[in-house]
């Protein structure tokens, strides 16, 4: 399977898969995407409440890269079905 890395408009690479025409990310940029869905809609949108990150298909792992960048992970831990839990807190 071929792809390639190209960038987005925000400057942040994804991955674009030529035999589907297919960018991973948005191509208005995929730090943009991630910021507005996972940490703008997800977490701050929780606010003042315990936060818990459950990740399916962990996909290029950006969106656990932004949430580790902004927020410390507090807890990590993988259930008995094999996937990994990470629950970040803005001042641990």
């Amino acid at each position: 399977m071929d792809f390639k890395i190209v960038p987005t408009a925000d400057g942040s690479p994804t991955i674009f898969l030529p035999w589907l025409n297919e960018h991973y990310h948005s191509v208005n940029g995929a730090i943009t995407e991630s910021n507005h869905v996972f940490i703008e809609r997800g977490y701050l949108h929780h606010l003042g409440n315990s936060v818990t990150v459950f990740e399916i298909g962990f996909g290029t792992g950006l969106n656990i890269s932004i949430g580790q960048r902004n927020y410390s992970p507090v807890a990590l831990w993988t259930s008995d079905f094999g996937e990994s839990r990470i629950a970040f807190s803005q001042n641990p």
